[in-house]
């Protein structure tokens, strides 16, 4: 069995590994794009 971080390739399509992280949006940046107090709060609880 292949390592999690082997390469791969899949079709016409080469990864360096198997990880996958979903994409998410909190929304909470400020117009300026600061973030406040509790977007360092997820980050560190998340």
């Amino acid at each position: 069995m292949k390592s999690l971080f082997d390469p791969i390739q899949l079709k016409h399509l080469r990864v360096k590994n198997r990880l996958v992280r979903s994409a998410t949006w909190e929304g909470i940046a400020r117009p300026d794009g600061s973030l406040p107090e509790e977007a360092y709060e997820i980050l560190i609880e998340g």
